[in-house]
């Protein structure tokens, strides 16, 4: 389960942050390097994971 939810995760940091740099580079920000576009996508597939998860449910089972 872990596994799956790992390639979840790393498919929504890749589509995220592809997205990101689109939105970026349509705004002008031609010269910026691509890496920095990474960051705020890896937050944002965070979140997301979090979103769906089973953690919260199980710790409030406890």
């Amino acid at each position: 389960m872990v596994v799956i939810e790992v390639i979840i995760v790393l498919a929504i940091w890749f589509v995220s942050g592809h997205a990101i740099s689109k939105i970026y580079f349509k705004a002008g920000f031609k010269d910026t390097p691509i890496f920095v576009f990474w960051i705020p996508a890896l937050n944002l597939a965070f979140l997301f994971y979090l979103a769906f998860s089973e953690w919260p449910r199980f710790k409030g089972n406890m």
